[in-house]
């Protein structure tokens, strides 16, 4: 049994009640690698009521794991830009500024998306997409990698994105941002396409919500200006 999963198999192994089930990895003998398995039984009672033995099996279910794993996948990341979808990566901002609640939100919003879709198709549009998550996650992991503070990216709509720098200035911040802008202008050159950035700072105390909506109004009124 898998070191990680030895606790809970044990626990439902010595339950007093009369069905157990328990889901486990496990390793045969032969095998080299862990299988994810489900251990069901039922106890039997002899004649004068006591309990005799028990009577159980074990069953094959990585295939279902991999599905499960493979569907919360799916729920927790965007399938285009790889970034954290809308739910997931609210829930992972919520857990990160529990911890430390100061920092800086980072709203990021693509010009023109709609336009590009209509006259390359959503192809196309799916490759910038696509490469823009790829830049938020290299940058994103190089700055972790620099300052030791951590960031969550996630895809807030169609064209909207938001990063949050934990624990880093507004002035840290607002070169990281600039930097990412510049990078992106950059690599499409040729194309009538434009993403602007916001930032809202805050040393903990508004809410996740409201720092999104901040940052947001910030990038609205970066990209009004030109």
């Amino acid at each position: 049994i898998h070191e990680k999963d030895r606790a809970c198999a044990v626990k439902a192994l010595q339950s007093e009640k009369d069905e157990l089930y328990a889901e486990f990895r496990l390793r045969w003998p032969e095998d080299a690698e862990f299988l994810w398995v489900a251990l069901s039984g039922k106890t039997v009672y002899d004649t004068d009521g006591q309990r005799w033995k028990l009577v159980g099996s074990i069953r094959d279910i990585q295939e279902q794991k991999v599905r499960e794993a493979e569907q919360l996948r799916k729920n927790t990341v965007d399938g285009i830009t790889g970034l954290y979808a809308c739910g997931a990566g609210l829930k992972k901002l919520a857990e990160y500024r529990k911890e430390r609640p100061k920092g800086v939100m980072v709203s990021l919003v693509l010009d023109r998306m709609k336009q590009i879709n209509e006259e390359n198709g959503f192809v196309f549009g799916d490759m910038i997409l696509e490469e823009l998550g790829e830049l938020v996650r290299e940058r994103c992991q190089a700055l972790t990698a620099e300052t030791g503070c951590r960031t969550a990216a996630m895809r807030l709509n169609r064209d909207e994105f938001v990063l949050w720098l934990e624990n880093l200035s507004e002035t840290r911040a607002a070169e990281f941002t600039r930097g990412l802008l510049e990078t992106f202008a950059v690599r499409f050159p040729t194309l009538p396409l434009r993403m602007c950035g916001g930032l809202a700072q805050t040393d903990g105390d508004q809410s996740t919500e409201r720092l999104i909506r901040m940052a947001k109004l910030a990038a609205a009124r970066s990209g009004a200006a030109g």
